[in-house]
C-alpha cells in the first residue's frame, strides 16, 4: 500500500482517537476506601458511578452522558470518580450502606465518605451538568 494513502487514514484515527480520549472521565484505579482518602487529600467530592454489567441503562449513561465534554470535564477538574461494579467483590456492603437500590446510582460523597446526594436512574448530560454543580455548592 502507498504511504501517501495510509497517512491521511491514520492522522484521521488520531484525531479522531484523541477527541475520545478527552471526553472521557478519568477514574481512580483502586478501592473505594483509597478513593474517599484521594477526594479528602485533593479537598473534591467523590463521583462514584455504581453499575451492574447487565444494567442497559448504565451503559446508556457511559457511552450518552459521562461521553459529553462538558460532563467529563466537569467530573476530571472538580470531583475524585470511581466506577464500582456492585456485583463484584465486597461491594455490596458500599449499596447497603449508601442504599442503592437500583442502576445506575450516582453517589457523591464528600471526603469523609458522607452522602452529599443519591441520584438513582438514568439523566441525559443536559440534567446531570447542573446536578454536580449543585454538589460543588453544598
Amino acid at each position: 500500500m502507498n504511504v501517501k494513502r495510509i497517512l491521511p487514514l491514520v492522522a484521521i484515527a488520531l484525531i479522531t482517537f484523541g477527541i475520545n480520549a478527552q471526553t472521557q472521565v478519568k477514574y481512580f484505579k483502586g478501592s473505594f476506601e483509597e478513593a474517599i482518602v484521594e477526594a479528602q487529600k485533593q479537598n473534591k467530592p467523590l463521583f462514584v458511578k455504581t453499575y451492574t454489567d447487565w444494567c442497559y441503562y448504565c451503559k446508556k449513561l457511559d457511552k450518552e452522558v459521562l461521553t459529553d465534554e462538558n460532563v467529563a470535564s466537569q467530573l476530571n477538574s472538580d470531583f475524585v470518580a470511581i466506577k464500582i461494579n456492585m456485583e463484584e467483590g465486597e461491594n455490596e456492603a458500599i449499596g447497603k450502606k449508601y442504599k442503592v437500590r437500583g442502576y445506575p446510582t450516582l453517589l457523591i460523597l464528600d471526603g469523609e465518605g458522607n452522602l452529599l446526594n443519591r441520584l438513582v436512574g438514568f439523566r441525559d448530560a443536559e440534567t446531570l451538568k447542573p446536578e454536580l454543580q449543585m454538589a460543588l455548592k453544598d
